[in-house]
């Protein structure tokens, strides 16, 4: 499933310029991976990732990001807070959809 989507992102970028244009020109592209499985580690259902420097965890770019929602995790995040009756939300912050550019 990450090289499916690294493959795809990748055409996604090769399709924004024509030969010659400037690489100024690529605009921000994010994939957003909604699986109705679990796959990756950890309890969140969701999860961004970009390019970072891997001492310091400096972004590189924000030109690249990968996100990926999973259903499954979401279920147990909504049956966890109806039992125990947190506070805590099951959603997508706010400050993860500001940060995800749809063209």
């Amino acid at each position: 499933m990450i090289k499916r989507t690294i493959f795809y992102m990748s055409k996604m970028l090769l399709t924004q310029l024509e030969k010659g244009e400037d690489y100024s020109c690529l605009k921000r592209t994010v994939t957003i991976n909604i699986l109705n499985f679990k796959y990756l580690d950890g309890e969140s259902f969701s999860k961004s990732y970009a390019l970072f420097e891997k001492t310091t965890m400096q972004a590189l770019t924000e030109l690249l990001e990968l996100v990926f929602i999973e259903l499954p995790k979401f279920d147990e995040c909504k049956e966890k807070q109806m039992s125990s009756n947190e506070t805590k939300e099951c959603k997508i912050s706010e400050e993860q959809v500001k940060k995800i550019h749809c063209f």
